[in-house]
């Protein structure tokens, strides 16, 4: 029986450092000489959040642009380069630096890594470290742990298409892809039977 381990990376084993805090806002706004009042960002992320429920299961940057936005704007920032601040801070985002793990994390995963896992992995484009390596790449490579297969939702494993993706091979470590966007949106019991847990990272 498969024994799934799911981790959404984002604030499951991670957390934004402070260049994503009122004090990041407030520098990447002065840059652009936006004047904010960090004092009100929680309450303006709390407003904002609203804004990411779109209904729609479609990755959209815009949103998450967006969402920065309202918030630069809930701080009390005004002006046409808002919406410029806001996509510097979604593509800083976005290039997976400036987060924290959380202190209980590392003993979670030496154990993990201590069971000798055969593991699948839900990844994309997106999945790196903050030396840009993919996830793919380190986990094929990890001792402790045997990548078997690897779970592709939109835009494809390594991000190379726009579209709906079938099942395929990686060219790069040979392993099969299953597509979570094409005909299927879920892992089959088949797909799992050999494997122990998932990782999650996107």
């Amino acid at each position: 029986m498969t024994a799934a381990v799911f981790f959404d990376v984002d604030f499951t084993l991670i957390y934004p450092g402070p260049r994503f805090q009122a004090t990041g806002y407030h520098d990447f706004c002065a840059r652009r000489g936006i004047d904010v009042d960090q004092a009100k960002f929680d309450r303006a992320v709390a407003e904002a959040a609203s804004g990411l429920d779109s209904g729609d299961d479609i990755y959209d940057p815009q949103l998450y642009v967006d969402y920065t936005r309202r918030i630069i704007e809930g701080m009390g920032g005004r002006g046409p380069s808002v919406e410029v601040v806001a996509r510097e801070i979604y593509d800083e985002w976005a290039a997976c630096s400036h987060f924290t793990m959380y202190d209980d994390v590392p003993d979670v995963l030496r154990g993990l890594h201590a069971s000798g896992l055969k593991i699948g992995l839900i990844s994309n484009h997106t999945g790196i470290d903050r030396e840009r390596n993919a996830t793919i790449d380190l986990l094929k490579n990890a001792s402790g742990v045997e990548l078997k297969a690897l779970f592709s939702p939109e835009h494809g494993i390594r991000g190379e298409v726009d579209e709906r993706v079938d099942d395929t091979v990686d060219q790069k470590t040979g392993l099969p892809v299953y597509s979570l966007y094409g005909v299927l949106r879920a892992p089959t019991p088949a797909q799992l039977r050999d494997l122990d847990a998932l990782v999650y990272d996107i």
